[in-house]
């Protein structure tokens, strides 16, 4: 339980980002979650538990095309406080304790502001994300492109590497999986409510598809479908809290 009042021990996941406003269409795709048993991410037909990212080394960061991870999201926003993120993202969602999620692996992003204030700034977080951009780029470049015929394709979790080889591998799965996948840029100038304001989404990921069977906590819905919900699924009526 938590006391802070701004923190949740129970994260969400909402299913309407897409078209926050048609509930009909959102509550859809709940049943369609709820019926699968699992949080699944684009394209939503991949296993369980695949760890898998994409980086495009010239891609802006800025709108999010460096390193793109195949992970589900979740929002630390207590349940009293979700009336933003469903302005955004809908008004149908499921609930998960926090424990649970990190078995899984979840954890928070690390947010990086980005102003127009901060443009031409050496402390500015635009500058800081170009420059991280180009120092990985460049390391990838001059250490581990010359290497890559000798570079092992897999590694053991916390296994010390044996040989420059290994480290090189090594040291590259960490920086992109744990680190760059888990930075989040946003814009500092937009206000509360505005959809591209992602610091206010108090986002976890979790890599690749969360399933829950047995462990799910909640299901939300708007008070005129909890009637429905526990109609269409029953196996969840006793988990179905409505929203205001």
């Amino acid at each position: 339980m938590t006391l802070s009042g701004y923190t949740s021990s129970e994260l969400y996941h909402f299913v309407g980002w897409t078209d926050p406003e048609n509930d009909e269409r959102n509550y859809e795709t709940l049943l369609k979650v709820l019926k699968s048993g699992r949080i699944s991410h684009h394209p939503h037909d991949g296993p369980d538990g695949t760890v898998s990212y994409k980086l495009e080394r010239a891609g802006p960061w800025l709108k999010e095309k460096f390193i793109v991870p195949a992970v589900t999201c979740y929002c630390d926003i207590p349940r009293e406080h979700l009336s933003l993120h469903r302005a955004k993202y809908g008004n149908f969602g499921v609930g998960f304790d926090r424990s649970y999620l990190i078995k899984y692996g979840a954890r928070p992003v690390i947010y990086i502001p980005v102003s127009t204030s901060d443009f031409g700034s050496p402390f500015g977080g635009s500058q800081m994300l170009h420059d991280i951009q180009a120092q990985y780029v460049g390391f990838l470049e001059q250490c581990v492109d010359p290497e890559e015929d000798h570079l092992p394709d897999k590694r053991s979790l916390a296994r010390k590497p044996a040989n420059v080889h290994e480290a090189l591998a090594g040291i590259t799965s960490v920086i992109e999986k744990s680190i760059l996948a888990f930075i989040k840029p946003f814009n500092a100038d937009l206000s509360d409510d505005n959809r591209s304001n992602y610091y206010l989404e108090r986002e976890w990921r979790m890599y690749g598809n969360l399933p829950f069977r047995g462990q799910l906590k909640s299901v939300l819905v708007p008070g005129s479908f909890v009637d429905r919900a526990k109609h269409d699924v029953p196996e969840f009526a006793e988990l179905v809290v409505p929203l205001a």
